[in-house]
């Protein structure tokens, strides 16, 4: 241990004093040339992260306020794209390396500068070096060893060296933010996941006690780990990166007081955010961020999972002519339609168009078994909204939908075709004679996929399901395209 330290006394000394052809270095981030000697003096440690774009050189702007990331590999993964999220509203620097441990915190933070004023927001993060599992062979290699070995600090010294973490922070003057510790996934071959929450609780009674911010990446993040992260249980792919990155973001702006996503279509952050708070996978086709541009129409679809399958096809085959957007998550049945709608957003002037539908989630049957668990089952189960109750909670959906000043298309319900274990065949043109007669009160149109898919059903829909192959959700999309172009009549300049 005397050895580290006696190293990186010599390492910060050197750092510290050394000018180069830009002049002095005390400040790392005072020109390109320190940053980037800095970064040198590093590579024997840290390798090839550092050619990561989140060692992307920024320099401080005296107008817009400053950002310190410190953390380890997990924040090398999202850094980039918070820089990206936050471009023009902050300068948002790292430190120049690998966090480590928390016995590193002080010298590493002391080399970024802790002076009083430097700093507007620190978001920071240990804990998988604290936590990780090591042990040292015979012929005194240094192995993962997560069954037998011990943390690499106790979860009292991490605690005790969080203590004084922070005080070192606070004196910076800046706003602290904990970034929870990410899971370890199992095949992690240093860490435990149990670890992972143990520490990661240990730490929360330490912010809490100093009245630190939490950012809990942790339960952002977990449930999508299985597709987030990667082979090695610990770090991420680009997409888990950029989900934990738009949490990263919005922490920021939110101690910046400059957060604001009340449309969730603004930005690539707001848009991420709201998976995230639906627990969508971000990478998931009918789901990518689509930006809106005023020159252009913009549609809303609304809808469940026939939508979802059908959207990405319809946004290719409008590009440039119309922005497509869709609710962040599955529609749903009618009982729950209000909520979603209203965090699409529904103030006036914003869609253009809204195509929409509810009908297989209120027609599906579900019965609750024994052991707690619900199950879709048509025999057993009762239905979840009946017709009556369709038609009446759809006819106030249509009154909240018209708030909107938006032309309104519903796109009637797709079949209920044989095998399907929690709905009926037949049910779904009942819905559809129900849901014709609220549509004809309120003048909206009505886009029949039931009738385009109907005649070939066994082609379009897949064994025993209520959903459809690639050539199905295509003719569906051809045609919701066709409805859209028609209803907007493109062609004429928007005014």
């Amino acid at each position: 241990m005397a050895a580290k330290i006696s190293l990186l006394f010599v390492l910060c000394s050197v750092l510290f004093v050394s000018a180069d052809s830009a002049g002095d270095c005390r400040d790392i981030f005072e020109s390109e040339q320190c940053w980037k000697n800095t970064l040198d003096k590093f590579r024997p440690k840290d390798g090839s992260q550092l050619d990561s774009p989140s060692f992307r050189y920024f320099k401080a702007a005296p107008n817009m306020p400053r950002v310190l990331i410190y953390g380890d590999s997990i924040s090398i993964g999202y850094t980039q794209y918070v820089q990206d999220m936050l471009a023009g509203k902050a300068i948002v620097q790292r430190i120049p390396t690998n966090g480590d441990d928390t016995f590193h915190g002080a010298e590493y933070l002391e080399l970024c500068g802790m002076e009083k004023g430097r700093w507007d927001v620190i978001h920071f993060n240990w804990g998988l070096h604290d936590l990780k599992r090591l042990s040292k062979t015979d012929d005194g290699r240094v192995v993962p060893d997560k069954e037998k070995a011990a943390p690499a600090n106790s979860i009292e010294a991490y605690s005790a060296n969080l203590e004084k973490l922070i005080k070192l922070m606070k004196s910076s003057g800046a706003e602290l933010v904990f970034a929870a510790t990410t899971p370890a996934g199992g095949n992690a071959a240093s860490m435990l996941d149990s670890d992972v929450r143990a520490y990661n609780e240990a730490a929360f009674a330490v912010m809490e006690k100093h009245g630190v911010r939490v950012n809990n990446l942790y339960s952002v993040i977990k449930p999508n780990l299985s597709s987030y992260q990667g082979g090695d249980g610990v770090h991420f792919k680009p997409q888990g990166s950029l989900a934990l990155a738009a949490e990263v973001g919005w922490s920021i702006l939110s101690v910046l007081d400059m957060a604001d996503c009340s449309d969730i279509y603004s930005s690539r952050l707001c848009w991420t955010r709201a998976l995230n708070a639906h627990k969508i996978h971000i990478d998931a086709p009918a789901y990518r961020y689509v930006e809106t541009r005023p020159d252009l129409p913009r549609v809303l679809i609304y809808g469940d999972s026939i939508s979802i399958g059908y959207t990405k096809y319809v946004q290719d085959l409008l590009e440039g002519k119309v922005i497509v957007q869709r609710i962040p998550t599955n529609g749903g049945a009618t009982a729950g339609g209000y909520d979603k709608l209203k965090y699409a957003g529904l103030e006036q002037g914003k869609w253009d168009l809204i195509h929409f539908n509810w009908g297989l989630h209120d027609l599906k049957y579900l019965y609750k078994q024994p052991g707690g668990r619900t199950v879709l089952d048509a025999e057993r189960g009762s239905q979840v909204s009946s017709v009556n109750e369709y038609a009446d909670n759809l006819d106030k959906l249509v009154e909240v939908l018209k708030t909107s000043g938006a032309k309104l298309v519903f796109a009637s319900t797709t079949p209920v075709g044989p095998g399907n274990a929690g709905r009926k065949i037949g049910d779904a043109a009942r819905y559809n004679q129900a849901a014709s007669q609220v549509m004809k009160k309120h003048g909206v149109s009505i886009n029949d996929l039931y009738g385009l898919v109907k005649p070939r059903l066994s082609e379009y829909q897949l064994p025993n399901n209520v959903h459809y192959n690639e050539d199905g959700s295509r003719a569906m999309a051809r045609q919701v395209a066709e409805c859209i172009v028609k209803e907007l009549e493109i062609g004429i300049t928007k005014k």
